[in-house]
Formats: C-alpha cells, structure tokens, sequence
C-alpha cells in the first residue's frame, strides 16, 4: 500500500492581537465615571484617563502622554502592567487585559490657575510595540 504522510501539525493558536482604548473621564454625582469630550475648566476639580488594554500585554508596559492645547507635553509616564502603578495612577486586571487609570488634578494646578482651556491630548501607547490610541478633551 501506499505509505500515508503523517498528519500535520496543528498550528499554535495565535496571541490575541493587541488593542487600546483610550478615553477622558469625569466623575457622575455617584461617583461612576463616564466618558467625556468637553468640561467647564472652572467648575472641574479633576479628570481621568483611562486607557483598557485587551490582548497579550502581560509583562509589559503602557508608555502615557498627555499634551496641553499648545501641544507641548504636559506630563509622561511608563506604566508597567506587572506594577506597581506610578504615582497618580490606578492599575486594574480585567478577565482580558488591563485598565490603566490617571488623575489628572486640575483644581489649583497650572491648568486651573493659567486657565489653561483648549483641546488637550492623551495617548496610551505600548512601549514594546505598535498598539496605540488616544483622545481629546476640551476645556471650555
């Protein structure tokens, strides 16, 4: 007979592909937060941002950048999945990834006292690769 050639292997499930999201946040009277695209810069005390990462991300980091209406860079951070989380941000695990979260103060900062209003900037990116994304805030 003839001799059969031996079943291929079966090819390893690829690695999720990597993903961000990324959203400003205020606080709602109880204490949810909910996405938001325009604040009043006087009557903000604060702000978040949020960044949920899905994918294979575990043992690496979040590189975040905000940017002021100018476009100069504001504030910068690494953040490692792995933690601990850098001062002024919150690290959650999720079934699927992780949400990286950033305060960002405003009431009695520069931002507050130089009324800095206009469209500000955040990006999450992954430092040890291409996944990216941001979003953009106005103060009025």
């Amino acid at each position: 007979g003839l001799a059969r050639a031996p079943a291929p292997a079966p090819a390893p499930a690829p690695a999720p592909a990597v993903a961000v999201t990324v959203d400003f946040e205020s606080a709602s009277a109880s204490g949810s937060l909910a996405p938001v695209t325009s604040l009043d810069l006087a009557s903000t005390d604060m702000v978040y941002v949020t960044a949920v990462w899905t994918g294979s991300v575990a043992g690496q980091s979040e590189q975040f950048e905000l940017f002021s209406p100018n476009g100069a860079l504001y504030y910068s951070a690494t953040v490692p999945f792995s933690g601990p989380a850098p001062s002024g941000f919150a690290l959650e695990t999720l079934s699927n990834g992780y949400r990286v979260t950033f305060t960002l103060q405003v009431a009695g900062t520069p931002i507050d006292m130089f009324a800095m209003t206009g469209t500000w900037k955040a990006t999450a990116s992954l430092v040890q690769g291409s996944a990216t994304a941001s979003a953009a805030l106005a103060f009025q």
